[in-house]
């Protein structure tokens, strides 16, 4: 028995990216874990196997233009930045405060500092691009969807 090797690659894909989407989601409340790239990665594995999960990442009210924003520009806009950095150290630092473990809390400040650096390594988004990426996102994505849901 033959198995087709464009098949599985596609199913390990689409599990991959939910294994990854899960891990993002646990980013979220857990500072260690970082969300962004696992919500990119998902992304990428979902663009390569699952369209359908793709578009209802792409979809996502919180995370569908950013996350278009960025695939389009490789940029993230100096607020979106600032916020992401902002939190955190504030959510880092809270947890920090409640380890007793010295060499953990060192690791753990490290880890932030890479992350912050990696954060502002990207270029900033410039107005004009996060204007004409919002229009582009809401022609393409949102009113589509509007006018699905107008029909039934």
């Amino acid at each position: 028995m033959k198995i087709n090797n464009k098949f599985n690659k596609k199913l390990v894909f689409k599990i991959l990216g939910i294994f990854f989407m899960v891990v993002g989601i646990i980013g979220i409340f857990l500072p260690v874990f970082p969300t962004t790239p696992f919500v990119l990665l998902a992304a990428y594995l979902f663009f390569n196997s699952s369209p359908k999960l793709f578009m209802i990442l792409i979809n996502n009210r919180l995370v569908g233009q950013p996350l278009y924003t960025f695939m389009t520009y490789r940029s993230i806009s100096l607020r979106s930045k600032l916020i992401g950095v902002l939190f955190l150290w504030t959510s880092g630092t809270i947890s920090m405060y409640f380890i007793d473990i010295f060499y953990v809390k060192l690791v753990m400040f490290i880890v932030f500092i890479a992350v912050t650096f990696h954060i502002f390594s990207f270029r900033n988004l410039t107005v004009q691009e996060n204007q004409e990426s919002r229009e582009s996102y809401n022609q393409r994505f949102r009113n589509k969807n509007k006018c699905r849901k107008k029909k039934k």
